[in-house]
This record gives C-alpha cells, sequence and structure tokens, in this order.
C-alpha cells in the first residue's frame, strides 16, 4: 500500500484528485489533506507519506518552499508538483521535486507516477548501494545493530512496495540466501543452526523470520570469539546487542571476550565515548521507548522484560533519560495518534474508518 499525502488549498480540485485515487484501488491510501503549505510540512512528518502530490500556488508557504523543506529532512518521500501550464514556468519549478503535473490533473498522470514510485522502490532494494547491500556490508562488518537497523529498514520498504505474494517470498528469499552467502565467505555456516526459515513464509512472519536468522548468523560470528585488537570491541558491542536486555555485566562481557573488567571498561570509554553502563542504560531505555510506542504492555511488564528489578527503579531511570515518565511518553503517541485518526479517514479497499 502507497501512502498519498494531498496538498491543495481548492476544495474542488481535492475531491477530482481524490476519485482519480479511488479508481488506482487498493494499491493506494490516502492518510491526509493539506490546504497550505505549512500544514504540508507538518503533516509530512506526522503521518509519513510515501508520495506527497502538492499545488505550488497555496497560501502562506508556496508549494516549492514547502518541497525544498520537507526534502531537506524526507529524502524517501516522493514529491510531485501540480502546477496550471498559464502559471508557472514547468522548467524552473521541476527542480523542487521528483516531478511535476499539469492541471487541471489527469489519471494518466497521477497512475504514471505511482507506477515510477513502485518501480523506483523495486531498484532501491537490490541496486548498488540499496538496501540489501547495505545489510550485508554491516553483516560483513560483524556489526550487529546496524545490521539491525538495516533490516529493519530494508523489511519495512520491501512491505510498502505491495508485491504479490508469490513474488515477495521469492524476494524475501533472495534476501536470507544472500545473508547466508556472508556467513559461508566467513566460514562460520557451520555455527549456524539449521532452520527451515523458508517454509511457510507469509507476508506477516517474514520480518521475524529473517530477524531470527539475523540473531543466528551473529550468534555464530560471536561463537568464534574475537579473533584480533580489532574486533574486540566490536565483539563487546555485538555481544551487548544480543543480551542488554538481560541486564548484562560489565564481568560478563569481560568474562566472555577474556579479558580483564579494567581493560574492557578502559577500552569501551576510548572507542565508544562513554561508560560501559551509560551504552547499557542507553539501549535499554531505547528499546523501552519502542515498547512504549507500539505495544500495550504494562509499564510494570516492559521493565521485568529489560531486567529492571524493580518498575519504580525503571521509572526514575527513565525519566531522567528522556525527561518522562513511562506513562506520559506513552500518552504523548497516544494523543497524536488519537488527533490524527480524528483529522483524517483512512480508506482500506471499499471501507473506510475515522
Amino acid at each position: 500500500m502507497i501512502k498519498v499525502l494531498l496538498a491543495d488549498d481548492e476544495n474542488l480540485e481535492r475531491e477530482a484528485f481524490k476519485c482519480i485515487l479511488d479508481e488506482l484501488g487498493g494499491e493506494v491510501s490516502l492518510i491526509g489533506e493539506a490546504t497550505d503549505g505549512k500544514m504540508a510540512i507538518k503533516l509530512a512528518e506526522d503521518l509519513e507519506p510515501d508520495v506527497i502530490f502538492m499545488d505550488v500556488n497555496m497560501p502562506g508557504v508556496k508549494g516549492t518552499d514547502a518541497a525544498k523543506l520537507i526534502r531537506k529532512n524526507h529524502l524517501d518521500q516522493a514529491i510531485y508538483l501540480m502546477y496550471y501550464y498559464s502559471d508557472l514556468d514547468a522548467e524552473k519549478i521541476s527542480q523542487y521535486a521528483d516531478g511535476i503535473i499539469s492541471k487541471p490533473v489527469r489519471p494518466d498522470d497521477v497512475q504514471s507516477k505511482i507506477f515510477a514510485y513502485k518501480s523506483r522502490n523495486e531498484v532501491k532494494l537490490f541496486s548498488r548501494g540499496g538496501l540489501l547491500e547495505q545489510l550485508l556490508r554491516q553483516i560483513h562488518k560483524e556489526n550487529f545493530r546496524e545490521s539491525k537497523k538495516r533490516l529493519n529498514s530494508l523489511m519495512d520498504h520491501l512491505l510498502e512496495i505491495d508485491q504479490e505474494l508469490a513474488k515477495l517470498n521469492h524476494t524475501i528469499e533472495i534476501i536470507g540466501g544472500s545473508m547466508l552467502k556472508i556467513c559461508e565467505a566467513k566460514g562460520i555456516e557451520k555455527f549456524i543452526p539449521e532452520t527451515n526459515w523458508k517454509d511457510g513464509l507469509t507476508i506477516y512472519n517474514a520480518k521475524g523470520r529473517l530477524e531470527s536468522l539475523l540473531t543466528s548468523i551473529f550468534q555464530a560470528i560471536l561463537s568464534q570469539g574475537p579473533v584480533s585488537t580489532q574486533s574486540e570491541i566490536q565483539t563487546i558491542l555485538n555481544y551487548i546487542e544480543m543480551h542488554y536486555m538481560d541486564g548484562v555485566s560489565l564481568e560478563e562481557v569481560a568474562d566472555f571476550v577474556h579479558l580483564s573488567p579494567h581493560y574492557v571498561s578502559r577500552l569501551f570509554k576510548k572507542e565508544v565515548q562513554t561508560t560501559f553502563i551509560n551504552y547499557v542504560t542507553d539501549r535499554r531505555i531505547e528499546h523501552a521507548k519502542e515498547m512504549l510506542k507500539n505495544t500495550s504492555l504494562p509499564v510494570v511488564n516492559i521493565a521485568m522484560k529489560l531486567s529492571f528489578q524493580e518498575h519504580t527503579y525503571f521509572s526514575k531511570v527513565f525519566k531522567k533519560t528522556v525527561g518522562l515518565t513511562p506513562t506520559e511518553y506513552r500518552n504523548q503517541f497516544k494523543k497524536d495518534k488519537h488527533e490524527l485518526m480524528n483529522r483524517f479517514s483512512y480508506k482500506t479497499s471499499k471501507y473506510w474508518y475515522i
């Protein structure tokens, strides 16, 4: 599903545009409407659309200026500016966006832009320097934390493309197979437990399957231990990434890498520019923030999952780090989602939800 934001101050034009989107069926979803450039900038940040169709002649902040500001912070969002031939120089405004559309807007123009976005996204997965290559590079560098980030970005992007199920499964198999080839090159494939990760792949379990495969790969990498002084700090960071939810200690890490706690402490501060305790605490709090935003787990359960012995202590550490209590942090996202749901209608197939 491609998420679309529409920005146009003319109500009639917006209604006509929505009719065009309706003709594309379930391929796209209109997630928001803006009537001026300032509102478009805010909604681009809040709603994270994939594609923005924006009129250049809106009151207040012009479409061209809004496009420049949005592009500065959101390189992946495709922006198409809409204009009247009689008002503007097409060549001049094209420099501010991914493309332009003359008004009145025609259905084939919109469809071609949506198709271009889909094609660009598929290329982005496998092109040189694309998302898959970025993931494989981090696995090769044996950086678990960055590998998790790249895999998350890759999977989010893949699911946005809205491929057919058979093609989606094939793409996921390519990703997993490429990850395992890195292991073969490193000579660690024999340390990875054999799993039927490809069996029964669905759109719902694919991300979890690849995350589990990635964890197995790094468990195999860790089982080899540090091979040189240069890899010591990365081995330590990988071990922390595996165990920070378990309340990992400096002594535990030092024992794993066969070094003294004092040496690990000095090495950590030199290479990471912070203390071991602060780093582990930050990772636990970052994980807590994700759970507070994306789950309804009670605060006490989140504290337990992160190995805080007392949820009151967890709340104290959280507030010291974030500036809000866990409940206050969660409530601000509930408020934002509630306001957005009240402001806009979301379309799925032929059903509307408010």
